[in-house]
């Protein structure tokens, strides 16, 4: 799709703050501000009335969400600024250029947000985390399983509280390790044994490694994830390590065992997508679950 440098409306984005940051956009029709510097529309997904607005780089919570309610919760439905995908359409160029636009947008947020909570805030986040986790599992494994989850880092959601306590109650946790050739390898985490750092500062278990068998048969799978929207699709970090994997599962495995874990901001109306990327239909955040079909 040709780039537009001097769009008719770009008044409207310098008579604006907001809309002058470039990642922001009234109504139906608008554009952002590309890598480049030029705006680039993204009127191929029409957006639904009253979503006016995108996360702030900040972690600032919506001034005009869109409400869904599911499962006894309202999920607000937050606006990325492109959402193109296969089944639009769209070229994989296209495809590949939001979402990098969308991860350069929540990677900072998350750092943000999470140095704006301060201790006491990211506390009571993980305190959230915790409850939920411990809820869902409790709901899902009536007696010790194995649960293949993954060790976060420090802007990700805090879940490493609800890992221990899931050790603790019997529950055998595998967490991946990366290894050549975009795979991972899937290896017993015990929170009472110090772990070397990977270079990204996570600890990294060593020990016997499984390939992603491992992750097929658990009992119950924790899922990262930087964004979902309304329909289930993932957006990664772009390595496509889980990509490969979650096809592997049943849609039974899906459904019942296998939840997607981000910030409640992170849910999106739509997020870009290809065929290939995952659809999870269980989602966890600090404000609780949510089945996106």
């Amino acid at each position: 799709m040709q780039r537009k440098c001097a769009p008719q409306n770009s008044a409207l984005f310098f008579s604006n703050p907001i809309l002058k940051s470039g990642i922001y956009s009234p109504g139906r029709i608008g554009y952002f501000r590309s890598l480049q510097g030029c705006f680039r529309p993204y009127s191929r997904i029409p957006l639904s009335p009253g979503i006016t607005h995108l996360p702030s780089l900040y972690g600032t919570p919506p001034l005009h969400p869109q409400p869904a309610t599911t499962m006894g919760y309202t999920m607000h439905l937050n606006t990325a600024p492109a959402a193109s995908n296969s089944d639009a359409g769209a070229s994989a160029d296209d495809i590949s250029l939001d979402k990098d636009i969308l991860r350069s947008q929540i990677r900072p947020r998350r750092l943000t947000a999470r140095s704006h909570r301060g201790e006491h805030g990211q506390q009571q986040v993980q305190e959230l985390f915790t409850a939920h986790i411990l809820d869902a599992v409790a709901q899902r494994l009536h007696s010790p399983g194995t649960i293949a989850a993954y060790l976060p880092t420090k802007s990700e959601p805090p879940i490493i509280e609800a890992l221990t306590r899931l050790h603790k109650d019997g529950h055998r946790i595998l967490v991946p390790v990366v290894r050549p050739g975009r795979k991972l390898a899937w290896v017993h985490w015990d929170p009472t044994v110090e772990h070397p750092l990977s270079p990204m500062g996570i600890p990294e278990p060593e020990g016997e490694e499984q390939d992603s068998q491992a992750f097929v048969d658990a009992d119950l799978r924790l899922i990262p994830a930087l964004a979902f929207d309304a329909g289930g699709h993932r957006l990664g970090q772009g390595g496509g390590y889980y990509d490969r994997i979650i096809p592997l599962l049943s849609d039974q495995q899906l459904e019942e065992q296998s939840i997607g874990i981000v910030f409640s901001d992170e849910i999106y109306e739509a997020v870009p997508y290809d065929q290939w990327d995952a659809i999870l239909p269980v989602i966890l955040t600090e404000q609780g679950i949510y089945r996106t079909r």
